[in-house]
């Protein structure tokens, strides 16, 4: 949390069998923990370290772990605008596109509400069959959050993160 990846990976490393287990009061895993680096460096090296090792989780379900918002690293690289990290986890999941976490956000929802419009951007490009329909429309899935109706719209409007990442005022 104090941005030391290097004892982190270490840590893992020495304590794999811990690698998947909540390291925060939230749930957070080193994986969520990760994205806070601003690079995708910390996350390759964790799925390096998995396949070296025999793990109890497949990548896909190492990745798809949530914390107690049920937020997976992908939402939370969203969160903080990793790009690089967003970049690194659709393609090494592009399911992760289509997981909602506790209140009905998808990442692509996430993204819009806090990340701006070069890591929505990315999302639609990477994997637009599963933000778009043929007709360029947003998939339901992503329209909306499920806890109160918000939609995707309102709250990119609300979290000003529009344009070039710039506020209306």
């Amino acid at each position: 949390m104090k941005g030391d990846w290097k004892c982190m990976i270490k840590y893992c490393q020495e304590h794999f069998e811990k690698i998947h287990c909540p390291v925060t009061p939230s749930n957070d895993t080193v994986l969520h923990l990760a994205v806070y680096s601003k690079t995708e460096h910390p996350l390759k090296v964790l799925l390096e370290i998995m396949k070296k090792r025999e793990s109890p989780l497949t990548e896909t379900e190492f990745l798809k772990k949530t914390n107690k918002f049920g937020n997976t690293a992908l939402h939370e690289a969203t969160f903080y605008g990793n790009y690089e990290a967003v970049r690194f986890l659709v393609e090494r999941c592009p399911e992760l596109l289509l997981e909602k976490n506790n209140y009905g956000e998808t990442p692509l929802f996430t993204a819009a509400e806090f990340a701006g419009t070069e890591i929505v951007e990315f999302l639609i490009r990477s994997k637009p069959g599963q933000c778009v329909d043929d007709d360029g429309l947003l998939l339901p899935i992503h329209s909306q959050r499920t806890v109160d109706n918000l939609s995707i719209l309102s709250a990119s409007i609300i979290g000003q993160k529009f344009g070039n990442n710039s506020s209306l005022y």
